[in-house]
C-alpha cells in the first residue's frame, strides 16, 4: 500500500477541486453523525489516483471544513478495478 502524506492545505485544496496539479475523479458520501457527512474523495495526482477521507458540516450551520484539525493528510494510492456483483431484479 503506497502512501503519500501532504500539508492539510493542499489536501483541503484537492477536495474542493481547486489545485491546478490535481484533478477531482469523485466524491461519495460514506456515512454521517449527528453534525458531520463523512466522504471520500478519489484524487488523481502526480499521474496516480489517491483516496482520501474527510468530513463537513451536515449544516450551513455548522463550521467543518476538511482536515481543518490536521497538520498533514494521508492519500492512500488506488487503482480502478472491474468489479463483479450481484443485485436482485425482479422477473
Amino acid at each position: 500500500m503506497t502512501v503519500l502524506e501532504v500539508p492539510a492545505e493542499k489536501a483541503r485544496d484537492m477536495v474542493f477541486n481547486d489545485c491546478e496539479d490535481s484533478t477531482l475523479v469523485e466524491t461519495k458520501i460514506t456515512g454521517h453523525s449527528r453534525w458531520s457527512i463523512h466522504k471520500e474523495a478519489i484524487i488523481k495526482y502526480l499521474d496516480k489516483h489517491w483516496k482520501v477521507a474527510y468530513s463537513v458540516g451536515a449544516t450551513e450551520s455548522q463550521d467543518e471544513r476538511p482536515f481543518e484539525y490536521d497538520k498533514d493528510v494521508k492519500l492512500v494510492e488506488v487503482e480502478l478495478v472491474p468489479v463483479k456483483a450481484f443485485r436482485w431484479i425482479e422477473v
